[in-house]
């Protein structure tokens, strides 16, 4: 992983992310212009980090904008890590971060800074952000085993496809082929991983509108619960009722619309008991998972279909 402070040295200022609008040893009549110019010679990363800054602060003229959003989507690829990452649950050793997780959290691996493109073409050009985010492809996450102390979330795709949904144009005979839920329906059955189920419970379900749709996604969010997941990636979902509460809620979501009232509630249960019978890293043990345990319990509360699972 590029870390921040090794890319101190590659440019003018000590502190490129705080950088101010004024150049460092550059004379030009758009100081914008001119560090977006030294950014250019600097890791994908920096210069993706400089470009969103310096858009944010609408220091970029609006016809540049487009251009530029183009030119971080495409140097994108050169990004160290392809995915998020995001430290497994394991025990903390010590109080001090460990050095190759200085750099997690910035958001600048290729999916993050793809993703972030998107949802700002789609305040300028939501055509262009949608042709975008088909350029991107689904997420392949890994199921990590116990030496790995990192798992990959690609929750930011889930996110973003949802805002393409609800922000982005779609033609009138796009809308009558249902372009936009298919959309979603695939995403969620192409769900490999435990952190992926919950982006997609938190982010799709209010956009599905009718009892047909309501019940094709709950279907779907079956069969995406049917995944054998490693014990890293379960763990991670599980900690804080995280993938339960949002599975739940999107039960009780999609039931709004017509669903089955207990559609996604059988799928839930199998997870739970396939993980919690499973193989479990040592270092995960000391973790309680009861707590999701109880959460589907009381949500199954006096009714025989799903059971609730006993200990």
């Amino acid at each position: 992983t590029i870390l921040v402070s090794d890319w101190s040295s590659d440019v003018c200022s000590s502190d490129l992310l705080a950088m101010t609008l004024t150049p460092c040893g550059v004379t030009a009549t758009d100081p914008a212009l001119a560090i977006l110019d030294q950014a250019r010679g600097v890791p994908a990363e920096i210069f993706a980090d400089v470009a969103f800054r310096l858009l944010d602060r609408n220091s970029i003229a609006e016809k540049e904008r487009t251009p530029l959003l183009e030119e971080i989507f495409l140097r994108a690829g050169e990004a160290h890590d392809s995915l998020p990452l995001r430290p497994a649950v394991i025990p903390r050793t010590g109080t001090q971060a460990a050095p190759a997780t200085k750099g997690l959290g910035l958001a600048l691996d290729t999916l993050s800074i793809r993703c972030r493109v998107v949802r700002t073409l789609l305040t300028v050009d939501g055509v262009r952000a949608r042709r975008r985010f088909a350029d991107i492809a689904a997420p392949d996450a890994v199921k990590p085993d116990c030496k790995s102390a990192f798992t990959t979330d690609p929750s930011i795709y889930f996110e973003t496809l949802g805002a393409v949904v609800a922000q982005a144009p779609f033609t009138p005979e796009e809308q009558k082929k249902q372009v936009a839920f298919w959309m979603l329906e695939g995403a969620v059955r192409g769900i490999r991983t435990s952190l992926e189920i919950i982006a997609a419970a938190r982010n799709f379900p209010q956009l599905v509108h009718g009892e047909k749709d309501a019940t094709a996604l709950a279907s779907a969010f079956n069969a995406a619960l049917g995944i054998d997941d490693c014990n890293r990636n379960f763990s991670a979902a599980a900690q804080n009722v995280n993938l339960v509460g949002a599975v739940l809620a999107a039960n009780d979501k999609l039931s709004a619309q017509g669903a089955p009232p207990r559609a996604i509630l059988g799928g839930l249960r199998g997870y739970l008991v396939r993980h919690l019978t499973a193989g479990r890293c040592a270092d995960s043990v000391v973790y309680p998972y009861t707590a999701s345990v109880d959460a589907f319990n009381a949500a199954v509360a006096k009714q025989t279909v799903p059971a609730a699972i006993s200990d």
